[in-house]
């Protein structure tokens, strides 16, 4: 009786230790796909922020020679 006893509770045993390492696969599968996920995230954002600055680059810089331009003539007619 007792080593049916052992024997079951080896078993019962065996069923949980079996459940926690399929739970830390999952935990550990989860947090490998976590992390390609921020990689991703993080690689999106930084093309995001290149695009933005290559388009950018360009207005500011026409802006600014707008505005220089306009300061020029206009000290030019106060000049003249």
């Amino acid at each position: 009786m007792n080593d049916e006893l052992i024997e079951a509770r080896l078993a019962t045993i065996e069923e949980k230790l079996d459940k926690v390492a399929e739970l830390v696969t999952q935990t550990s599968l989860q947090e490998y796909r976590l992390a390609k996920l921020e990689e991703t995230v993080q690689k999106i954002i930084q093309k995001k922020e290149d695009t933005t600055w290559k388009w950018l680059t360009p207005i500011i810089s026409a802006i600014i020679s707008a505005v220089v331009g306009f300061v020029l003539v206009g000290g030019l007619h106060i000049a003249g």
